[in-house]
């Protein structure tokens, strides 16, 4: 199978319940095939029914598979669950208002997924999924940002949280961790360059 070709816009991220990477996705409204990579062969997943066309959509894995968030094209903040090679919908994942290029990831440790940010100035600026939605507002917090990193990392024993951008389009490159209950920022002594819509995978010996 030659795979899914050049494309740009896309979503990549592991599924636990595939035992391989899945790609979803392009920039253009008519492309939103769903690939699956396992070792090196790639398979199209043939979906009677897909999630549709999703602008900057972020592929996170949440213990029980891989769930889909972002903005549709309908302008609506809606999330999918991807079953065998059907994208059902999530129940309750409507809640946030609508926005996009926000930041990800799934905290296995307190069994939440946290969504903060986006490009939308949101109330809502950040938000947990735990089987219904609920809204955050700790008093210490980082500043409002579009296109940052949000991961686990397992030798912080919480979510890591790096880059993006402000509402000025100004690159950030402050560092802090999400422990289910409070920010930290962190000061490491080196730290990568300003950037934003990064790509950022937990690292299975810890980091």
């Amino acid at each position: 199978n030659p795979g899914p070709g050049p494309r740009q816009g896309a979503s990549f991220g592991w599924s636990s319940t595939h035992g391989g990477l899945v790609l979803y996705g392009n920039s253009l409204p008519s492309t939103s095939e769903t690939w699956l990579l396992v070792g090196n062969v790639w398979t199209q997943l043939s979906s009677t029914y897909d999630a549709g066309w999703y602008r900057l959509p972020v592929l996170v894995d949440d213990g029980a598979g891989l769930v889909l968030v972002g903005l549709s094209n309908q302008q609506q903040m809606s999330g999918r669950r991807l079953l065998g090679a059907q994208w059902a919908p999530l129940p309750g994942l409507v809640a946030p208002t609508y926005r996009q290029r926000a930041a990800v990831g799934f905290d296995p440790r307190n069994g939440e997924l946290v969504v903060f940010g986006g490009t939308q100035e949101d109330i809502e600026v950040m938000q947990v999924f735990d089987g219904r939605w609920h809204q955050r507002s700790p008093s210490l917090a980082p500043a409002r940002r579009s296109g940052a990193g949000l991961v686990w990392s397992a030798v912080d024993n919480a979510l890591l949280l790096h880059g993006g951008s402000d509402a000025n389009g100004a690159m950030l490159t402050d560092t802090w961790t999400w422990n289910g209950s409070a920010w930290r920022q962190l000061t490491p002594p080196a730290s990568p360059p300003p950037r934003s819509f990064a790509a950022f995978a937990a690292d299975p010996a810890g980091g």
